[in-house]
């Protein structure tokens, strides 16, 4: 991934690191979504209904927190100088396809993007850049609850983050359908883990979906 590669301003001496650890605002953000998830999982329903044969299109926008030391801001002294760097993930945007293949199970294929940000600080000279990345994954939908009104499935897959610098990461969370006139609106709390080189980026991306069924419903 591009924008979690350390970038310097200009300097090739050897370093002094001082990491910080992570916000606690953004751990307890994580701590929250993971509670959602798991008491969203509780309930099932009394009628079920199966998904074999079903296709689904949809699109998501939403935002993704960073996790870990990818994203930790941190500190270097150069002599006298302090260099203060600063990443963190932004908004994030997508579409997929997937088909049923039994009663609970729909696989598939999803295309999204991500941004990134970064900040460089030297006394009062400040750098930032931001980057758009592509992810290509394999997706499952497995199926929780499955009714007219509200369904709700455990997502979970693989795939490559990072467009031309290919890193392979896994993601999984709950999506929540909630049944609308033509389309199903969507909430869909995920957690995504990166395998980059030197660092293992852990981002929480909390979006809004649409979904609509294609051929029959």
């Amino acid at each position: 991934m591009r924008i979690l590669r350390s970038k310097k301003l200009g300097s090739k001496k050897t370093y002094n690191l001082k990491r910080k650890g992570c916000k606690v605002k953004k751990t307890l953000l994580l701590a929250a979504a993971l509670c959602l998830c798991i008491s969203m999982t509780a309930f099932s329903a009394e009628e079920e209904m199966g998904v074999k044969g079903k296709k689904l299109v949809s699109g998501y926008l939403g935002y993704t927190l960073g996790f870990g030391d990818a994203f930790s801001d941190y500190e270097e002294v150069v002599g006298t100088e302090t260099y203060k760097y600063s990443f963190d993930a932004g908004l994030n945007l997508g579409g997929a396809f997937h088909i049923g293949v039994t009663e609970k199970m729909l696989i598939g294929g999803e295309l999204g993007f991500q941004s990134y940000k970064f900040e460089s600080t030297v006394g009062s000279f400040s750098v930032s850049s931001s980057d758009m990345e592509t992810n290509i994954l394999a997706s499952a939908l497995y199926v929780l609850n499955y009714e007219e009104e509200k369904k709700m499935f455990l997502n979970f897959g693989t795939g490559i983050y990072g467009g031309g610098d290919s890193n392979l990461g896994l993601f999984g969370g709950i999506v929540y359908h909630k049944a609308m006139s033509s389309y199903d609106l969507i909430l869909m709390p995920r957690l995504h883990y990166v395998l980059a080189d030197g660092s293992k980026p852990l981002m929480l991306s909390l979006s809004i979906e649409a979904s609509f069924p294609v051929g029959q419903n």
